[in-house]
């Protein structure tokens, strides 16, 4: 999405293309992931859940969760990078309706295609200077979120655990 932003920037691509385009990539994309949590993800959940540290009680904490959260979730997931699929995935998965779940979907995508495609656009003039401050903090970012992920998989194993 940045790099045909930038590119929009440059004249190579017209950026209301690239809206129109990841915005009808991006519905269609999430929507697959939902339909296949729709049609599979339960079986999937009650055959290698206990593989994930998903057991059925914390299954059913999240349908619940999804109940009462989901638009929310579809919609903050998009913008956390590695979430989206999974988001949309577990949707399906845990029930939530059809209707709901596009709206939502049609909102994030359209959300998100702006947001993304505008910071590439308008700061296409700066790309080098922000490939060389991303260099600089890559190691950084990727330590911090290496160290995230030992912390919860560190919590899952901890409350896995019966006293």
């Amino acid at each position: 999405m940045l790099a045909a932003s930038i590119l929009a920037y440059t004249h190579a691509l017209n950026i209301w293309w690239v809206l129109i385009i990841a915005i009808a990539g991006a519905v269609v994309g999430d929507n697959f992931w939902f339909f296949v949590g729709r049609t599979g993800g339960r079986k999937f959940l009650d055959k290698y859940g206990k593989f994930f540290f998903l057991t059925k009680k914390r299954v059913d904490k999240a349908e619940l969760y999804f109940g009462k959260h989901g638009r929310k979730t579809i919609f903050f997931s998009r913008f956390i990078f590695g979430t989206r699929m999974g988001g949309a995935a577990l949707a399906g998965t845990f029930g939530m309706k059809c209707k709901r779940f596009l709206l939502s979907n049609i909102t994030s995508a359209v959300s998100w295609v702006f947001v993304t495609a505008f910071i590439g656009y308008f700061f296409g003039s700066s790309f080098h200077d922000l490939v060389k401050i991303f260099h600089r903090t890559e190691l950084a970012l990727l330590i911090l979120a290496g160290s995230a992920l030992i912390i919860v998989i560190i919590r899952f194993i901890v409350t896995q655990q019966d006293p």
